[in-house]
């Protein structure tokens, strides 16, 4: 059956400081999946259109399979370079969000994980 609906957007690999709870250490995330998962309250028949890199988990892909969503359009780039898709956002107590000094966020609380170990942070 073709999906109900077509969404393209950006797969990320998210890193999340939260101000109180569990951190989220690579993640799936991006907006694509944001707005899946908004669409998927009315409607989960939907085509997903993205592209990702070979070192994309793609135990996720079936995941998000398992969750109802056609995902044919998410097309692996084989390259020699693999898509930086990595986000890194830590938030303050007071709520706020910051996308720099990683490094610096994670040795207030966590060890600092391998996979950020080259993030270019994007503002």
């Amino acid at each position: 059956m073709p999906p109900n609906f077509i969404i393209a957007g950006r797969l990320n690999r998210e890193y999340i400081l939260p101000p109180s709870g569990n951190p989220l250490l690579d993640s799936p995330g991006g907006n694509l999946l944001y707005a899946a998962g908004g669409l998927a309250v009315w409607d989960a028949n939907a085509g997903l259109v993205a592209r990702v890199g070979e070192d994309y988990p793609h135990q996720w892909l079936r995941d998000f399979e398992k969750l109802g969503f056609d995902v044919r359009g998410i097309h692996t780039l084989h390259e020699e370079k693999n898509i930086d898709l990595r986000s890194f956002i830590a938030y303050t107590e007071k709520n706020e969000r910051s996308h720099s000094n990683a490094v610096s966020h994670f040795c207030r609380q966590l060890t600092f994980p391998k996979g950020l170990a080259r993030l270019s942070i994007r503002g």
